[in-house]
């Protein structure tokens, strides 16, 4: 597992509850339960053994591992999408390879615009049908 920010900075942001959001559906506000002990969690599941040691540097190749992304990219910074750019380019398969141009969840709402269609040729329209939700 690799995370963007040091796990630590991450557990802290999860413990102050800067982290919790309510989902779609469902419960309003955050539990008095929950359980927001990161790395507490993280130890009691035995998945230290599967986090990447540094939190600083990622490795430049991961070889042909088949990897999966959790986020958007706009949840990753500019200096990390670039590793998964280069991982896909070693002979990484990301489960949800990196197509950077639809990941931006306002440039697919754009998309869908009748002002933006029209601008579009025939060709990009039916791509962009086989592709967008």
């Amino acid at each position: 597992m690799l995370y963007d920010l040091p796990l630590a900075t991450l557990a802290e942001e999860v413990r102050q509850g800067k982290r919790w959001q309510p989902p779609l559906f469902g419960i309003p506000y955050k539990p008095r339960d929950w359980n927001d002990d990161v790395i507490g969690r993280v130890r009691n599941h035995d998945l230290e053994q599967f986090m990447w040691p540094g939190d600083d540097d990622w490795p430049p190749d991961i070889g042909d591992a088949v990897a999966f992304r959790f986020g958007y990219f706009d949840c990753f910074s500019t200096a990390r999408l670039r590793y998964f750019r280069q991982w896909q380019q070693k002979g990484a398969k990301l489960l949800n390879p990196t197509i950077f141009f639809l990941e931006n969840k306002a440039m697919m709402a754009a998309l869908d615009l009748p002002e933006v269609r029209q601008q579009l040729d025939e060709t990009t329209l039916a791509v962009l049908e086989g592709c967008l939700p």
